[in-house]
């Protein structure tokens, strides 16, 4: 939608409109607007007008505070501008930056037209009946930025927005004297976790790309009913996820950060939806340290960033819980009837999540449910639970499309979605990977540091106290315990127990502050921390020489590290956690625990900016360029195909469908096509010499992992 906007936009290109469009762009420069208010502050000095005055200090300030999010947002998004070319992600992975100063990667949002509508507000408060001049001026700004292709419509709807708000919050908090600034502040780091650099790495095989070529299919083919992967039916998964990103390709185009927005936009609503949460049922301090330490991990920084489905049910399964958590309480203080209404929604939420990844959609929450009633003695509020509104409601939204599937698919879709992608899936090991009993530990601790520390803690609490702990412990160990036991195992499956650490956690850390944890438990958990801080310094600092030690020589050729003192910079920042975590031990309380947390926001931060790049350069790099080769040099009639290799990103990249070979019948096949069609073929290393002389095809190009075939003597480029 936004590049068809763009392109309507774009059809009205020419001298005439070019010159105003220039003007309106220079109006909205941040220099010509801050000029302005310093403008009105002289005027209101000169002429002793304390309201000229004000309305010029009040429109500086405006500009300030828009600019910062524009910086914060932009650093965040890191969307590509408009005539974005297929080969600068590739230049921006590897010379990665927090901030894009070439201007690339920070088209979203427009700081033209946000600090231009910021500004229209402030002045409008001083000058009531002017504000149809400036509102009028800032969207001539706004359509200007759209109109010389500096920015997408998107870009520019989102700018006036973020303006507008950014705004109207610095007026709220003045007048609340900022009391509500933690609240704002945390709901800000949220939306800076999540989105992140969001955009600035290709697509990772096997999941995020799979899932987004079954989006991409959709969008050409029509079909919004049954997924597709290489237009074929793919039962993977229902089709809740598959509708939202289709609605992000549409909004945003099909790239990696609409690829990636609907896990992103559901991370930011699941640590809302626990600050709120858990500020109405102990207080606001419990509130942001619950919802710190659910956003301050690996777990959900990698999740938010993955184009996958597990965030999103997450977020369902937890609205799911928190409604019922809520609902049973009040039913408790007030009556049934209060209790109805948040019931509703707990089988609404289940619903949904039954409509993003099947069975444990409704199975989880109606096993912790189940659980904690027995425990709390309760078992009779399942009646009430029970009720034929709630089951309707349910099967309402999520039955129609699995009827619909059933009666157009029958046995195949059955088979495929409930037999292998359910019993088989947790009784066996399909399409991932199996693990020991202790895996998730494992997860645990890696995913869920530094706040991994504090678990032990809340666990006993619940056994020895119960009350405050009995809900979430239930939770976490339910999910912790059902999937230990699966035969398939994946860091994702784990995500659900998350929101319940993160509550856990936060209560524990919140009695810390307040003097309440017993000497025994601090010294446990710091310790732990301590320890798990200094092997982790450890292993950055000498990751290159481990990797050389453990890794073969061929693997090696193929890897580019990241610069030496940014990995000692990693190094640097846990044994900064150490060290904090020692402080604790010191009863600096509050002031260690902000800093773990700024340190873990940090470390977030360098993995991602200096880390991530070279994996993803290893993993996707060679692939992706041989499908944008393919996308722009093989027609229409020619054929693209793989031997041997399930990489999905292909298909995502090149734009069209693949032919997936394997064994002596593939060979042959090969050989066949080649006699009537152009073909390119994109393999492993170790099956080059099958592809090259039984085949009899002609090696173009190869990075020592991959290869690239063709029949045709071609002159490839990789630029």
């Amino acid at each position: 939608m936004s590049l068809r906007i763009d392109s309507f936009f774009q059809s009205f290109h020419g001298e005439v409109l070019a010159g105003p469009a220039q003007f309106f762009s220079i109006v909205g420069d941040g220099l010509t607007l801050i000029g302005i208010c310093i403008f009105l502050f002289l005027a209101g000095m000169i002429f002793r007008s304390e309201h000229v005055r004000k309305s010029g200090m009040h429109g500086f300030a405006a500009i300030l505070a828009a600019s910062f999010f524009v910086l914060l947002f932009k650093i965040t998004f890191e969307r590509p501008r408009p005539g974005f070319h297929d080969t600068d992600i590739l230049v921006f992975l590897k010379n990665p930056f927090i901030f894009d100063f070439d201007g690339r990667f920070n088209s979203f949002p427009s700081g033209h037209t946000t600090v231009s509508f910021a500004l229209a507000y402030a002045l409008s408060k001083s000058y009531p009946r002017l504000s149809p001049i400036f509102y009028t001026l800032a969207a001539m700004v706004g359509l200007s930025r759209v109109y010389l292709g500096s920015h997408y419509p998107s870009d520019v709807a989102g700018a006036v927005l973020l303006g507008l708000g950014s705004v109207m919050f610095l007026f709220y908090q003045e007048r609340k004297q900022w009391q509500d600034i933690p609240s704002g502040l945390f709901l800000a780091l949220a939306m800076f976790i999540s989105f992140f650099k969001l955009g600035s790495l290709l697509l990772f095989d096997v999941d995020e790309a799979v899932y987004s070529e079954a989006t991409r299919e959709m969008l050409g083919t029509g079909n919004y009913i049954t997924p597709s992967y290489n237009y074929e039916p793919f039962y993977d998964k229902p089709i809740l996820f598959y509708w939202l990103q289709a609605a992000a390709f549409k909004l945003f185009g099909i790239a990696e950060f609409s690829a990636r927005f609907v896990s992103a936009s559901f991370g930011v609503a699941l640590a809302a939806m626990t600050f709120f949460f858990v500020k109405r049922l102990y207080g606001r301090t419990a509130g942001i340290l619950a919802g710190v330490c659910l956003v301050l991990n690996l777990e959900f920084f990698v999740y938010t960033h993955a184009a996958i489905l597990d965030m999103m049910l997450t977020f369902f399964i937890t609205a799911s819980l928190y409604s019922f958590y809520l609902g049973f309480h009040q039913n408790k203080e007030k009556g049934s009837h209060s209790a109805n209404y948040w019931y509703l929604l707990s089988w609404a939420f289940a619903a949904l999540a039954a409509l993003t990844k099947g069975i444990i959609g409704v199975l989880f929450p109606a096993m912790i449910i189940f659980l904690y009633l027995l425990a709390a003695r309760e078992l009779r509020e399942i009646k009430r639970l029970l009720s034929p509104r709630f089951v309707l409601v349910f099967l309402a939204i999520a039955s129609p499309w699995y009827i619909a599937q059933l009666s157009m698919h029958g046995w195949d879709f059955f088979n495929a979605f409930v037999i292998k992608h359910h019993f088989k899936r947790y009784t066996g090991v399909v399409t991932g990977q199996s693990g020991p009993i202790y895996y998730y530990i494992l997860v645990m601790i890696a995913g869920f540091f530094p706040w991994v520390a504090f678990l032990p803690h809340a666990l006993y609490k619940c056994l020895k106290e119960k009350g405050l702990y009995l809900f979430w412990t239930i939770w976490f160990l339910a999910i912790f315990i059902f999937f230990s036991l699966a035969g398939t195992k994946e860091p994702s499956y784990i995500l659900p127990v998350f929101p319940a650490a993160a509550i856990m956690a936060g209560l524990v850390i919140k009695s810390l502050i307040e003097g309440g944890m017993e000497k025994t438990w601090l010294a446990i958990s710091c310790g732990f921390l301590i320890i798990t801080s200094l092997l982790m310094a450890m292993l950055f600092f000498l990751f290159p020489a481990i990797l050389s030690v453990y890794l073969p020589k061929e693997i090696l050729t193929g890897i580019t590290f990241p610069p030496k003192p940014f990995l000692w910079g990693i190094a640097a920042t846990y044994l900064a956690i150490a060290l904090l975590a020692i402080m604790i031990l010191k009863r600096r309380h509050l002031f260690s625990i902000g800093g773990i947390a700024a340190a873990t926001a940090v470390l977030l931060i360098l993995i991602r900016v200096y880390v991530a790049p070279f994996v993803n350069i290893y993993l996707q790099k060679t692939l992706y360029q041989y499908s944008t080769y393919a996308r722009k040099n093989l027609s229409s009639e020619g054929v693209l195909a793989t031997y041997e290799i399930n990489q999905p990103s292909i298909a995502f990249y090149s734009r069209r469908g693949i032919l997936k070979l394997e064994g002596e019948k593939g060979v042959k096949e090969l050989a066949e096509i080649k006699k009537s069609k152009n073909i390119l073929v994109i393999t492993n290393k170790k099956y080059m010499q099958e592809v090259e002389q039984k085949a009899g095809l002609a090696l173009v190009d190869t990075d020592g992992r991959f290869a690239l075939f063709s029949n045709k003597q071609v002159v490839y480029d990789a630029r």
